[in-house]
């Protein structure tokens, strides 16, 4: 199914719907795919709210209440409310609980336009600060100007647990103020699903240390600071899915994980709650386009998964007040770690980046940083060549033009355990990926595929500034150095990795005005299947990510030189798929990352020194995002 992509749009407080399945189609092709939405939940009324109703009444279909106020006041747990069509003064907060089978349900009645627009007295839409709270198929667009005060929420779950937002929309007609679409705060077991928020300040906040929180199938757009914003006042990470979303169109970051303040002192160490110390954040099927500075920033984070979405369009924005101009402004990253914080254990592994802005950004940087962990792989980068000030331009003083590259690694030393394997990059413009090669133990580099038809190169950073270098002078440059594992051995360089329908780089067209540089194709999917050719050298040519450190007969226990390669679902979805040797498949059931240890699903023999993969059909894993016999 085609997708129309509206790449020039200027927001009016509306937006024409796009085709978000068709979106979504290319973003996963693998053993782990993204969960499908599942159906929306049903429900059967046992009140009703209507215009014409008396909060006299007893609340049924013939008799039905005037006021949601006094539902909030009545409905008890397994209590489902409709509401009929209409804009309603008033707001959502309930007095008393639901449960996980009987929930307190507010709806829209059969497929009528419900609007909650709130009370020029009170700030608030939506409050769900009793447990199992669900609002179905509802608007929330509050009718009454301007609210003083912060980042106040139209939508706020906290500490509640288990609450849905299912099927509704929250947005806001005219200037942007200071809102928050959805605000998650110490929450527990909470949904939001199948939503669209658009002309907010920030789209969706999760905020002060809730737990698994899901966020899925939502279209979250025009919000000129972030559309999607973790970890404000308090530690989060611990067990979030954030899956077949698309957020596009922030002036600021697309999503900004865990420290927006840079504080020194607020990072992962400080969680509060060590028995969850290793339930982190999943990004997984999403697609990212249009952000004002980085698609996806990790602060001060550790134990982030960032698999199968799509990132394209990163272009940067300089968004005003009300959203507007979305074009070459502060874009740094696709993915990158802000400045002056820590990011350990995060994975990037089967993603397409296409017309961005740097991919990626993450190992080392200043005197004070140092990141541990950071594994890039499996992922297709093409044609990325964007910066601060445009396409193919050049912006830092080092000379080196920061969107052209796959990956930049200016650390040296702080990047520790750090590696870039079983990855396409193709089409940069300055250089394949930039590399400060210092002494940082556990580095690996290998197993990727490297091509541009105008010649690759690689840039060798220094303190200095960088040195352009052939592929073999790289692997020389790499081959005294005892603490960097494969050393590009097995990689292959000037090999077209032969795409069935995608373009070594985008296309563009002059026009006037901060409209400078646009695409000529409406229809992008044309441009994002990145999957490669029967005949592609890429097959069957990726290698292991780990290695055994002891040997297994009939054994769940795996141990291996570096765990953070896996993932073991965070208590929130499955575990990753590998196999040791060549053998059978298995689920990863839990990870020790202190101790570098997999637990398996089912016992499995081994010999220590065995290569550990990824799940994957034929005889090697393949080489980038695609793994052949999977779709």
């Amino acid at each position: 199914m085609a997708t129309k992509v509206l790449w020039r749009e200027k927001f009016e407080g509306r937006i024409v719907s796009e085709n978000i399945a068709g979106l979504l189609r290319v973003t996963s092709f693998g053993p782990e795919d993204p969960t499908p939405i599942p159906p929306p939940p049903t429900y059967k009324p046992t009140h009703y709210v209507a215009k014409n109703g008396f909060d006299s009444g007893d609340g049924s279909e013939a008799h039905p209440w005037q006021t949601i106020a006094k539902a909030n006041r009545t409905l008890k747990a397994g209590d489902v409310l409709a509401i009929k069509a209409g804009t309603y003064d008033d707001y959502i907060e309930p007095q008393n609980s639901g449960t996980t089978r009987k929930p307190i349900v507010y709806m829209a009645y059969k497929n009528d336009r419900v609007v909650i627009a709130g009370k020029p007295t009170a700030g608030k839409l939506c409050e769900m600060k009793q447990d199992y709270i669900v609002a179905h198929n509802l608007e929330f667009n509050y009718a009454h100007g301007k609210v003083d005060g912060g980042d106040w929420p139209w939508v706020e779950i906290s500490g509640s647990t288990g609450c849905m937002v299912y099927g509704c929309k929250i947005y806001r007609d005219g200037k942007i103020l200071k809102e928050v679409g959805i605000q998650v705060a110490n929450a527990t077991r909470t949904t939001i699903e199948n939503c669209e928020v658009y002309g907010m300040k920030i789209g969706i906040k999760i905020k002060n240390k809730p737990r698994f929180t899901v966020v899925r199938g939502c279209h979250v757009h025009h919000c000129p600071f972030h559309t999607l914003s973790f970890g404000q006042g308090g530690f989060i990470i611990q067990g979030t899915l954030i899956e077949s979303n698309v957020f596009e169109y922030a002036g600021n970051d697309g999503c900004q994980v865990v420290n927006p303040k840079y504080d020194p002192n607020f990072d992962y160490e400080n969680n509060p709650d060590p028995a969850l110390d290793t339930r982190g954040v999943i990004f997984r099927g999403n697609v990212f386009r249009h952000c004002g500075e980085n698609a996806l920033d990790v602060k001060a984070s550790r134990y982030v998964v960032i698999e199968d979405n799509v990132f394209y369009g990163i272009i940067g924005s300089g968004a005003t007040s009300t959203g507007q101009h979305y074009d070459n402004r502060n874009t740094f990253g696709s993915i990158t770690r802000g400045q002056r914080t820590t990011a350990h254990d995060i994975v990037i592994r089967r993603n397409r980046f296409f017309d961005t802005c740097q991919p990626t950004r993450l190992f080392g940087g200043a005197t004070a940083e140092q990141n541990q962990g950071i594994k890039i792989y499996n992922n297709t980068f093409v044609g990325c060549n964007r910066d601060y000030t445009g396409y193919d331009s050049k912006w830092q003083s080092d000379g080196i033009r920061v969107g052209h590259v796959a990956l930049r690694q200016q650390g040296g030393s702080k990047a520790i355990r750090c590696g870039f394997v079983n990855n396409i990059v193709a089409g940069q413009n300055t250089a394949m990926i930039a590399l400060r090669l210092g002494n940082g133990a556990g580095q690996y580099y290998d197993h990727n595929l490297y091509y541009n038809s105008k010649g690759e190169k690689f840039a060798h950073m220094s303190t200095t500034g960088w040195t352009g270098k052939s592929f073999s002078e790289w692997k020389n440059a790499m081959s005294g150095n005892s603490r960097i594992r494969g050393k590009e051995t097995h990689s292959l360089n000037g090999t077209d990795p032969r795409f069935v329908n995608a373009p070594e780089r985008p296309n563009y067209q002059k026009t006037i005005g901060d409209d400078s540089q646009v695409r000529q194709a409406s229809d992008l999917s044309q441009y994002l299947d990145f999957r490669v050719a029967a005949n592609s050298k890429a097959i069957d040519a990726g290698g292991p990510l780990a290695f055994a450190e002891n040997s297994g007969n009939a054994s769940d226990r795996l141990e291996v030189d570096d765990a953070a390669w896996f993932c073991d679902g965070f208590g929130i979805t499955d575990g990753d798929r590998i196999r040791i040797a060549g053998g059978k498949e298995v689920e990863i059931a839990g990870v020790d990352y202190d101790r570098n240890v997999l637990t398996l699903a089912q016992p499995r023999t081994w010999s220590k020194g065995a290569e550990v993969f990824r799940a994957y059909t034929g005889d090697a894993p393949d080489i980038g995002f695609w793994e052949s016999g999977y779709g």
